[in-house]
């Protein structure tokens, strides 16, 4: 946003339209150009090329003129610009009514040696459940793995949203 309120620079009112830019442009260039006005014009005549350049074209008008309308909320405010967007996002990522899946649960099972080498089957009990258990099917070599993956079996989703996943770290019993 420009500290400079560049419709009163070129002596127009905001709701001008492109032609009565354009003229009170040519106005304030020609009384401003360097080569009239000399040294003393050059950094005028700079601003008065920036207010054009902004106001001439629509889209970046109504980005500008986003600087003049009243805040509604919060929200509004932060959205008008870049910087301001990412706070939002941030700080509200979604809206309180979107599905969110579901947080990722991590676990640590201690494992007999001859089952990470062989494979085999371990019943665990799910966290964040009422004592359910699960069959994790351990594959043959699973030493040399350190995770498994459970899909859909960590903390439960919002609004209908799918539930995350259950990360098991094996460990070898000693």
């Amino acid at each position: 946003m420009a500290d400079v309120d560049y419709y009163a620079l070129l002596g127009i009112n905001r709701n001008a339209t492109s032609e009565q830019i354009k003229n009170a442009y040519r106005n304030k260039a020609r009384e401003y150009h360097p080569d009239r006005a000399g040294s003393v014009g050059t950094e005028a005549f700079r601003l008065v090329t920036r207010a054009y350049a902004i106001l001439y074209d629509p889209d970046r008008r109504e980005e500008y003129d986003k600087g003049f309308r009243p805040v509604t909320s919060i929200a509004d405010l932060y959205s008008r610009r870049r910087e301001g967007k990412k706070v939002m996002e941030i700080m509200l990522p979604t809206a309180p009514a979107a599905k969110q899946v579901g947080p990722d649960l991590y676990m640590a099972i201690t494992v007999e040696t001859e089952v990470l080498l062989q494979g085999g089957t371990v019943t665990i009990t799910l966290p964040d459940s009422d004592g359910t258990e699960v069959a994790l099917l351990v594959p043959p070599r699973a030493k040399e793995l350190s995770w498994c993956r459970l899909p859909h079996k960590g903390s439960p989703g919002r609004n209908g949203a799918d539930s995350g996943d259950l990360w098991i770290q094996l460990k070898e019993k000693k």
